[in-house]
């Protein structure tokens, strides 16, 4: 996961993606995502065609948070366009850390399947995702049984982390 801490980057599709994009029908079958397990490592053509356009992104954005929760291949190039400072996040050095707390571990979870199922509603997965994960809460009766809750709907409306 690539953090834009300061100055402006501009996110491109590489040249496999950009394929993939063009070719891909808006009825066609799509990818299937699902979370990695804990201690394992109808579009329109306008849509397509807004995909293809280099995205710039600013401070407080973000990349390719895919890689922290599923087996994801980065489909794009950044370049910096001014002084820029970039954060990078190693999903593998994450996942030893969140699994050391339980209550990280917990949450991760639960937002990994989220995320999951909101990236397997587009039909056009990019490290540039736009929508938006909303917090799953937890119950845990006074028996031990868990239960899940959304506080509400996946949008695609806004992006998760991003924006141009």
């Amino acid at each position: 996961m690539i953090f834009v801490e300061w100055g402006v980057v501009k996110y491109t599709l590489n040249g496999w993606a950009r394929s993939s994009i063009l070719a891909t029908a808006p009825e066609s079958g799509k990818a299937s995502f699902s979370p990695i397990q804990p201690g394992s490592s109808s579009r329109s053509l306008h849509h397509a065609s807004s995909l293809l356009r280099p995205k710039l992104l600013n401070h407080g954005k973000w990349l390719a948070e895919a890689a922290l929760w599923t087996c994801w291949v980065h489909r794009g190039d950044l370049e910096s366009t001014t002084n820029t400072t970039i954060l990078a996040l190693d999903a593998v050095q994450f996942a030893t850390v969140t699994q050391r707390y339980y209550d990280s571990l917990t949450e991760s979870v639960f937002y990994a399947r989220a995320f999951c199922e909101a990236l397997n509603t587009t039909h056009f997965p990019t490290d540039y995702l736009e929508f938006t994960v909303k917090r799953i809460a937890m119950r845990i009766s006074e028996t031990g049984e868990s239960s899940l809750e959304r506080s509400s709907q996946v949008s695609e409306s806004s992006p998760t982390s991003t924006g141009s």
